[in-house]
């Protein structure tokens, strides 16, 4: 049984990501702890600068103090400080609940040990990194686990991260997450505070650091974890074998779900883990997909439902269908047992084109799907191939327009952008587009991206050898592009952003019935706008107009869009939709 005593709340602690599969260097059993840190330590203090109690203590042995309190654990999700790009606080308010954090919860709670958690989410409480550290340092726990899904995250948990061990050094800091499985060297090389990294799926290998630590024994041995060895150097255990029983695990403790709900949030569900596809810009590439059994799904499905009736859905799976011979018969088992059971659910789902069964998919719809997410990316098949997307541009197109002909609204990734670009890639994009929008009602193009080469991907691999150096992922301009292909992509930056009060408040509604109801009246426009905008920036620039040129047609087809989205808005029915709507549109273009 556990004890519980929490702030309102707690990312993606129990990634999909499996641990890493290679490190340079594998760790040993750490001995029994001396009385103090030998030569090698304290000469690390002076050579690296770094504080010797941190390097030593990251083997495992250093403090002869016991931790606070061992049986105390503070689970606390990092957030990113407000330095995001547009859409990613959208994304973070509506997922708000931690469901990682939430996972790691109920698997202590399952232990035959008595665990004290605190959970600490910012987003929910709106707290600063001190003001955070404050909750957990009052909660004196012996082990915090801290949750880094993006990169964005990282300052904010270097300064929660500084603030605990201020106050408390003996504390255990740990961070995980799908950012942190890919970026573990990295973290631990640019945040002294902490001491170890969980690597890939979050419940055995933090349950079992726990328990070394309230023990007070070494840990340095924990199998699927980062650290620094005596001299400060990153370190890594053997990969800890995937969990293949997902079945056996508890559901989510779900004590930040209804404050996340009052905010404006979802149900965040998972069905599987993990994705067997070759993606080079993805950091769950080749982990492996592992599906949960259907009937375990459903029946977390439906308390969910019935304790939170009316509140839309979103199953939070890198691949909802997955892989294998067996996964249309899975999905549609999932979609069965919805409707035999008779849950009244709306949910929307992530998967790739390779998977839009038409039968699924009707079924799907009738247990109550409502939007899917569709990883497109391009209509270049030497973009394709060069991504090794395990798709091809027909099939791109084919999934598209089977949700439209089954009248479920969709979203897709695109991606155009990245050191191997071409303007006859991106005029093959453009059409795409248009074809993919042809009476369409039920598409929302939103994005015309870039690839990021993210730590620890394939993708910056690539990277590295191709150019010789590490990627810098915060420059708008990682990417050595051609003067015309850079010009394409910032114009078209430029205009996405411009008309983003408009594709913020779809992206927002885009899951309410309400606003379904009225959106297919809308969204044909917006899309026809984008492409047409598309369409004649690249011919201009094809055509070498100048500047000057560039510059007043973009801004043309900014008043334009607002313009015509505006008159859609006289086929909705008045009321709040509507309001809500028109005042999004009017503000296309406004800066700030």
């Amino acid at each position: 049984m556990c004890r519980r005593r929490r702030a309102t709340g707690a990312s993606k602690w129990c990634s999909a990501t499996p641990a890493a599969t290679s490190c340079s260097v594998r760790a040993r059993a750490s001995p029994a702890r001396p009385a103090a840190p030998p030569p090698a330590a304290r000469k690390a203090e002076r050579t690296q600068g770094r504080v010797a109690r941190l390097a030593w203590g990251a083997r495992g042995r250093g403090y002869p103090e016991r931790v606070p309190d061992g049986s105390r654990v503070a689970l606390v999700r990092a957030t990113s400080s407000g330095n995001t790009a547009l859409g990613e606080s959208f994304e973070e308010k509506k997922l708000a609940e931690s469901l990682a954090l939430a996972s790691l919860d109920a698997y202590l709670a399952a232990d035959e040990d008595e665990w004290d958690v605190l959970l600490v989410n910012p987003v929910l409480d709106e707290l600063s990194a001190r003001e955070a550290a404050a909750r957990v340092v009052a909660h004196q726990p012996g082990v915090v686990g801290l949750s880094l899904t993006y990169q964005w995250q990282q300052e904010w948990a270097t300064a929660l991260a500084q603030a605990v061990k201020a106050v408390s050094p003996r504390t255990h800091v740990v961070v995980g997450g799908m950012f942190a499985t890919s970026a573990w060297a990295r973290l631990l090389d640019e945040i002294p505070f902490i001491d170890s990294v969980c690597r890939g799926e979050g419940e055995y290998t933090f349950l079992e650091l726990a328990q070394r630590v309230r023990a007070d024994t070494a840990w340095g041995d924990v199998v699927g974890l980062g650290y620094r060895d005596l001299l400060g150097r990153a370190m890594c255990t053997d990969a800890r074998p995937r969990i293949r029983t997902l079945g056996d695990l508890p559901f989510p403790t779900r004590t930040q779900l209804p404050a996340a709900l009052a905010a404006g949030g979802v149900i965040q569900i998972e069905a599987s883990r993990g994705c067997s596809a070759h993606c080079t810009f993805c950091d769950v590439r080749k982990t492996g997909w592992v599906g949960r059994p259907a009937r375990h799904f459903v029946d977390e499905l439906e308390a969910l439902c019935a304790a939170h009736p009316g509140e839309q859905v979103w199953i939070v799976d890198n691949i909802f269908i997955g892989f294998g011979k067996g996964r249309f018969e899975r999905a549609e088992q999932i979609a069965q047992e919805i409707l035999d059971r008779g849950i009244d659910v709306r949910f929307a789902a992530q998967d790739r084109v390779n998977n839009t069964n038409p039968a699924t998919f009707a079924l799907l719809k009738q247990a109550g799907l409502n939007r899917v997410y569709l990883g497109v990316e391009s209509f270049a098949g030497s973009a394709l191939e060069r991504w090794e997307k395990g798709a091809t541009a027909v099939q791109n197109m084919a999934a598209i327009h089977t949700l439209r002909d089954l009248g479920i609204y969709s979203q897709i990734g695109f991606l155009v952008f990245d050191g191997d670009t071409t303007l006859d890639e991106i005029d093959v994009d453009i059409k795409g587009l248009r074809r993919a929008c042809k009476d369409n009602a039920y598409l929302h193009l939103a994005n015309f991206n870039e690839l990021i080469p993210y730590t620890g991907t394939h993708l910056e691999a690539q990277y590295r050898e191709r150019f010789g150096r590490v990627p810098d992922t915060a420059s708008t301009n990682v990417w050595e592009f051609g003067a015309e292909v850079q010009t394409v992509r910032d114009h078209a930056h430029d205009y996405l952003e411009a008309i983003w009060p408009a594709t913020e408040v779809i992206v927002s509604n885009y899951d309410d019935p309400d606003a379904q109801a009225q959106m297919h009246k809308t969204l044909p426009t917006k899309n026809r706008c984008f492409v047409d905008y598309l369409d004649g920036l690249l011919s201009r620039v094809v055509a070498s107009a100048p500047r000057r040129e560039l510059e007043s047609f973009s801004s043309e087809a900014v008043t334009t869009t607002r313009t015509d989205l505006l008159d859609t808005l006289r086929d909705w029915d008045s009321g709040e939709e509507h309001d809500r709507y028109e005042s999004a549109f009017a503000a296309i273009g406004i800066a700030g």
